[in-house]
């Protein structure tokens, strides 16, 4: 499979005034709410230069609308109309719903991936001799924005259904891969710093067994086996941290 970052998780547009029928007036200044916040998120993922920060709140003020949503859909006449479209990363289809929930997922999936993609931009635009601490943190905080994320969206309700990236095992193998990607980022800082050799070693042992996890996940589909070098890994993070502070 290439990197996530390759592909994007790609919608279209939506005017959720059109799509309802039999709109109350008491609701009609939240059915505007959700499009122009809707657009708002469509919009930001656009620009891949674009900042974190844009993302994540443009993100919470969709997702702040999810209640709101579903109450308007049980206020309109019909919503028969009513289509999210959404691409998959895993396969050319696309995936049509009228559920709020996967919606919002599909949306949170979107937004990690940007984040993903966002690292390997900042990455390319800038060579390693001039690679600066600021400019690995904001790297390193992409990722962790991207792993949070997808972890976020695993634990949302009723919603990992319908779609062939809607699933546990998919956000879990690309909310471990970004952790993977900020760890090599920290060992790099590590070296940087000149850090003792042995927080370096338990810091590289650490992003060994998260790839390797990712790979037994994502490629073999070996779940048991992928469990137990990830619970390697995260000894090795508990080491790493123990010698940080020594």
């Amino acid at each position: 499979m290439s990197h996530p970052a390759c592909r994007k998780k790609l919608t279209e547009g939506l005017n959720f005034g059109k799509a309802l029928d039999g709109i109350p007036k008491d609701v009609e200044k939240f059915v505007h709410d959700a499009t122009r916040k809707r657009d708002g998120v469509v919009e930001a993922l656009k620009n891949v230069d674009g900042s974190s920060e844009t993302i994540i709140n443009t993100l919470k003020e969709y997702v702040a609308m999810t209640t709101t949503l579903k109450s308007i859909l049980e206020k309109v006449k019909r919503y028969s109309r009513l289509r999210f479209k959404w691409s998959n990363l895993l396969d050319d289809e696309k995936t049509v719903t009228n559920d709020v929930d996967r919606e919002m997922v599909s949306m949170m999936f979107a937004a990690a991936l940007w984040h993903m993609e966002h690292a390997q931009w900042l990455t390319k635009n800038v060579s390693n001799e001039e690679e600066n601490e600021e400019q690995m943190k904001r790297k390193l905080n992409s990722l962790k924005a991207a792993a949070s994320i997808f972890e976020a969206a695993k634990s949302w309700p009723n919603s990992l259904l319908g779609s062939i990236d809607l699933k546990a095992q998919i956000l879990d193998a690309l909310s471990l891969q970004s952790v993977a990607e900020g760890q090599s980022i920290t060992i790099r800082r590590a070296i940087s710093k000149n850090h003792k050799a042995s927080l370096i070693r338990e810091a590289y042992m650490a992003l060994a067994r998260a790839y390797q996890g990712v790979h037994l996940l994502e490629t073999e589909e070996r779940c048991g086996e992928s469990i137990v070098v990830l619970s390697q890994g995260l000894r090795h993070i508990d080491q790493a941290v123990h010698l940080a502070k020594i």
